[in-house]
C-alpha cells in the first residue's frame, strides 16, 4: 500500500496521518479536542473545508499536496534537525520527530504517546 497521498472522508480515512491532520485543525482552532479520533468523518471534513477556504485554497475537504504544503509553512525546526514544531493559533504547538528511517512521528493523546505517522494504521490510544 502506498505510504503517501491525500487523505479525506473517502480516501485513507482512518489512520495516524488523519490524527496528525486533526491535531493541526485543533491547533488552529478548527476542530474541538473531542474530534480527535483518527477518523476523517463529517466534523473533520467540515473543519478541513473551513481551514482551506480561510487560506485561499480549494475548499474540497481533501488533504492533498497543496493543503499539506500550506500547513508546512507553519513548521519550524525545534532543537535539532530531527525535531519540528507546528505553530498553531496562540500557544497551540504540535511537536513532530523525524525517525532514522525517514518516517515522521508525533505525540498525541492523554499520555502524549509517540507513534509513527502511517496511512495504514491507527495506533494512538485516542483512535477508537
Amino acid at each position: 500500500m502506498q505510504q503517501s497521498g491525500p487523505v479525506s472522508a473517502s480516501n485513507r480515512s482512518y489512520n495516524n496521518v488523519v490524527a496528525m491532520w486533526q491535531k493541526i485543525l485543533l491547533a488552529d482552532g478548527y476542530l474541538a479536542a473531542s474530534g480527535l479520533d483518527c477518523r476523517f468523518g463529517a466534523a473533520t471534513t467540515a473543519a478541513t473545508k473551513r481551514w482551506q477556504r480561510d487560506r485561499g485554497l480549494v475548499s474540497d475537504g481533501i488533504v492533498g499536496p497543496r493543503t499539506l504544503a500550506r500547513a508546512a509553512t507553519r513548521l519550524s525546526t525545534y532543537e535539532d534537525d530531527n525535531w519540528f514544531s507546528y505553530d498553531g493559533l496562540g500557544s497551540n504547538v504540535i511537536y513532530f520527530g523525524r525517525l532514522p528511517d525517514g518516517r515522521w512521528d508525533m505525540s498525541l493523546g492523554p499520555d502524549l504517546e509517540w507513534q509513527p505517522l502511517a496511512y495504514t494504521s491507527a495506533t494512538f490510544s485516542i483512535c477508537s
